[in-house]
């Protein structure tokens, strides 16, 4: 295996390349012993160009070439070669120059339509958490360009759930982490919003692809509903009217960072709450878990610390319009099996919230209040 090193160093790229892909699928077909640390080698020096004694400055022809190089490669090997592939490629010890590429790459193929691409960046995603500091570093890339740099040219983008179901709920996920919408500097683009709306109105089960792959028997890791992105968009639906009615009533000229008038986000976040209840609906008593009692309380905590920073008084009706909202989540949570705690964590969890009476009737009806109703001065 020590010849393959060797004569790459006599190759100019992108003949390197090519022959270090080859070599990088050969040898996943039949692993020998020893392979590995020769397989790193050749991905590290003829493929990356990321080790100092064998750095290549590739320009941006260059580059464009190597994405293609490694789009082509990937779309011609089968699911277990190619995940092990682009894991040598891209596993291990992450730092800004490989993140820089394979943002590049997922843009490739969001643009060529490459479900290779796509997957095998998912299973990536999937691997370092939607919370990861990478992670996130290639979501925000993946906004600004189609979401805000670039809007007219995103259809791709908007039919990526038919290309890989599970890259459009991780970017799901790791969206709803970048953009906490606490106020109009962390909300996220309208464009994005409409994005996430119409996905999962035309598939209410996205949201649970990044859960039911871990709850494959090879796949189950534990915490995994931390990877599903309904409880941070049901947060988004609940705080964002808030936000987008606290700019009007500063004086704000309602218009988001890119552009878009914000007078239908109230619509918008209606037919996305309306969407993750489907969602909540489909997975009825399945086994697998949506929503955990943790992250709801995170999103209910969130909101009411919004309610008192912006002084809004309980009994306005848009504050009572989206506790009701979160109201909604709670019984539809309860009553499919998605939401399983006890009385008093239950009770806990709404006493933060506001006083309303559709909460009152979902505590009710689980048996966590008695007849007397709740004080709504």
């Amino acid at each position: 295996m020590g010849d393959i090193v060797k004569s790459l160093k006599f190759l100019e790229f992108p003949e390197c390349t090519k022959q270090a892909l080859k070599f990088l699928a050969t040898s996943l077909s039949s692993t020998s012993a020893g392979d590995g640390k020769y397989i790193s080698d050749v991905c590290q020096d003829y493929i990356l160009f990321r080790r100092s004694s064998h750095r290549k400055q590739l320009n941006a022809i260059q580059e464009l070439q190597l994405l293609e190089l490694l789009c082509d490669f990937l779309e011609k090997l089968r699911d277990g070669v190619r995940i092990a592939a682009f894991a040598f490629i891209f596993g291990g010890r992450v730092n800004s120059s490989k993140v820089e590429l394979l943002t590049k790459l997922v843009s490739m193929g969001i643009s060529v339509h490459s479900k290779a691409v796509l997957d095998s960046v998912a299973d990536w995603m999937q691997d370092h958490g939607s919370d990861s500091e990478h992670v996130l570093a290639v979501t925000r890339t993946l906004v600004q360009d189609h979401c805000r740099l670039f809007p007219d040219m995103t259809s791709a983008f908007r039919t990526l759930p038919t290309i890989s179901p599970l890259l459009a709920c991780n970017i799901m996920s790791a969206v709803t982490c970048v953009y906490s919408y606490t106020d109009r500097e962390s909300a996220p683009p309208q464009l994005l919003v409409k994005y996430i709306t119409q996905w999962i109105s035309d598939d209410p089960s996205l949201c649970a692809t990044s859960v039911l792959t871990f709850s494959s028997p090879h796949m189950m890791r534990e915490g995994s509903e931390k990877y599903c992105p309904l409880a941070g968009l049901l947060k988004w639906c609940a705080v964002g009217p808030l936000v987008e009615d606290t700019v009007s009533a500063r004086g704000g000229n309602c218009v988001s960072p890119d552009g878009h008038e914000n007078s239908s986000m109230i619509s918008v976040f209606s037919t996305l709450h309306w969407a993750l209840l489907q969602t909540l609906l489909q997975f009825s008593h399945e086994h697998c878990t949506l929503l955990t009692l943790r992250n709801l309380e995170a999103v209910v905590v969130s909101f009411q610390k919004m309610c008192k920073s912006a002084s809004r008084k309980p009994e306005e009706d848009l504050i009572q319009f989206s506790v009701e909202r979160l109201g909604q989540a709670i019984q539809v949570a309860l009553a499919s099996g998605n939401l399983r705690c006890s009385k008093n964590e239950l009770s806990k969890m709404v006493e933060i919230l506001l006083p309303n009476r559709l909460l009152e009737l979902v505590l009710k009806q689980h048996g966590v209040l008695s007849d007397a109703p709740m004080d709504l001065s």
